[in-house]
């Protein structure tokens, strides 16, 4: 009779330090967690090569020339593209056009996780235009591991670059001075005759922690 009795107060013990822990607030043993923001940047001035062509034209009102600016027709408010009234666009293959960015003195300090390019396209003609999405840095352009296959109507297509890619050493994280140098990049790599793709949008969405 005694051992079961100290069987009785043994199971009593347990439960009761059970009960205990289950007593220990959550928030003493959870982890903290860091959030994540975004930066939206815009296109700012033409990049190293600009072989696309603009529409419409920027005609210098005081001199009446012809100005080279391509980054003004890619540069729509996020959520608000004006489609067909500002693009580039080209029916050329292999043609390279790049975009520097607006900088954001909240990238200063921070984590910087992740750099996606967006860039919003179609293309006209019986067959598909086939681009390329990329970064510039340092002058060499790293390409999306995929193409982009365009439709007939805009669509927004978007690569991710979790790490910098110029940099010697694996896995290395994003710098200010990294997206402050960056250019964005379109290639044409397939463009059949009579075909013809179209950009009308392109910006990066910078996501960093605190």
């Amino acid at each position: 009779m005694a051992k079961k009795s100290y069987n009785k107060n043994k199971k009593l013990t347990f439960a009761l330090l059970c009960l205990s822990l289950l007593s220990i607030p959550f928030a003493s043993v959870q982890a903290t967690e860091k959030t994540e923001d975004v930066v939206y940047l815009l296109p700012n001035a033409n990049g190293a090569l600009n072989q696309w062509n603009i529409f419409p034209a920027t005609v210098s009102a005081r001199d009446n020339i012809e100005l080279l600016m391509h980054w003004d027709k890619v540069d729509d408010p996020i959520e608000r593209p004006d489609e067909d009234r500002t693009y580039v666009y080209t029916n050329g293959m292999f043609k390279i056009e790049d975009f520097n960015h607006e900088t954001s003195d909240l990238l200063e300090g921070v984590t910087i996780t992740n750099v996606r390019v967006v860039a919003r396209m179609k293309s006209t003609g019986v067959y598909n235009a086939i681009v390329n999405i990329g970064l510039k840095l340092n002058g060499i352009r790293f390409p999306a591991r995929n193409n982009e296959m365009l439709t007939a109507n805009y669509a927004n297509y978007c690569e991710d670059w979790a790490y910098n890619p110029l940099s010697l050493t694996p896995d290395t994280s994003w710098t200010k001075a990294d997206i402050d140098d960056l250019q964005t990049s379109l290639k044409s790599t397939s463009i059949p005759i009579g075909t013809m793709a179209y950009c009308t949008q392109i910006y990066l969405i910078v996501s960093y922690t605190s």
